[in-house]
């Protein structure tokens, strides 16, 4: 296998945003669980849309 390679200024920025996820963990967990919350509703909706067009309420 090759070398990945990071192209130039990613890694700092890589280690920025790890540090930036570190120093505030609480408000990333936060962050993803409102991510997850959003998916989660668009998806029931979804659900709830296709059971009207194919008749299953």
């Amino acid at each position: 296998m090759g070398t990945v390679r990071a192209r130039p200024g990613a890694r700092p920025r890589l280690l920025e945003r790890a540090a930036a996820v570190l120093d505030d963990h609480a408000t990333a967990v936060a962050d993803v669980h409102g991510a997850q919350k959003l998916l989660w509703e668009t998806t029931r909706s979804n659900l709830d849309e296709l059971g009207k067009t194919f008749g299953r309420t």
